[in-house]
């Protein structure tokens, strides 16, 4: 599937931060030649002028004009074009054209759909039908089957669980808006009308504050609830978590244990796993679009 020798330009947009560098592959060996990380401007000018400044750095160093794109949002992989995308890009339609037309072929994909592809490749999926989820600031969903197809839907939207409806203290809430960081952030703001970051939210925890171990016991529920409700769904063989949350063991122990706890096929045989790629799972599932 991968030839002799390939170089790719990756770039990975998220609401918080650009990522990106090269990537070289060798057969199924691959290895990044750079990387670089910034916070997102959010500004489609700004980006425009990242995406072109980076690729012709690269172009010139690393004698490669392919580029792969992981992005947040609706992607339209044909057309080049991000939907729905005003709080990433500034606007609510942002394309690719402008690289294209400054000569570097462009592959898109959704970010959760990369992450998942990069898992299946390169990471702990192989051979497998992988439910894969990024609990960072949303939460990113992705689904391979075992014959190496990625879930994208009619409409593109597949497993897009962040907005999965989740009823709390008489509201209706996004799944994201509880059950990942930002929606820790966001239930300890609504209680204690305090703002923490969840780093901070968890150190409390640490130092026995009541309440923030209560806070994240009901985050543990609802993620854990919100697992066993997608493998229900899928019937994966594999689970396999990214982001900023996976890596608090003690935190996803409880987490696997509720889902395990509340999925339907008891004799299930299914593996939970965390992500040894991170970020970089997104990466090489974007470039793989140009194998």
């Amino acid at each position: 599937m991968i030839g002799i020798k390939k170089r790719i330009i990756t770039f990975d947009v998220g609401g918080t931060n650009i990522s990106g560098g090269v990537i070289e592959f060798r057969k199924k060996d691959y290895k990044f030649l750079d990387y670089f990380e910034q916070k997102n401007p959010k500004n489609s000018k700004e980006i425009e002028k990242i995406f072109l400044e980076k690729s012709r750095e690269y172009k010139k160093i690393f004698k490669t004009k392919k580029v792969a794109v992981s992005t947040a949002k609706i992607v339209d992989s044909k057309r080049k074009i991000v939907s729905q995308a005003k709080s990433i890009y500034g606007r609510e339609n942002f394309s690719f054209d402008f690289l294209q037309k400054a000569g570097f072929p462009v592959e898109i994909e959704n970010d959760g759909a990369c992450f998942a592809r990069g898992e299946y490749l390169f990471g702990k999926g192989e051979s497998s039908s992988i439910l894969t989820l990024t609990l960072g600031t949303e939460i990113g969903g992705g689904f391979i089957t075992q014959e190496g197809e990625i879930l994208r839907g009619q409409n593109k939207s597949a497993m897009e669980v962040s907005f999965v409806k989740i009823k709390k203290e008489e509201r209706w809430f996004d799944w994201r808006e509880i059950a990942s960081g930002s929606g820790l952030e966001n239930v300890y703001f609504l209680k204690t009308k305090n703002k923490k970051t969840s780093e901070e939210i968890f150190d409390l925890q640490k130092k026995g504050d009541v309440e923030s171990a209560e806070l994240i016991r009901e985050i543990e529920d609802c993620l854990g609830m919100g697992v066993s409700n997608l493998i229900n769904i899928f019937d994966p063989e594999k689970i396999i978590f990214g982001g900023g949350l996976s890596q608090r063991k003690d935190f996803m122990k409880k987490v696997i244990g509720i889902a395990k706890k509340n999925v339907f096929n008891k004799k299930g045989k299914y593996k939970f796993l965390v992500s040894g790629l991170g970020r970089k799972a997104n990466q090489l599932g974007a470039a793989s679009l140009h194998f």
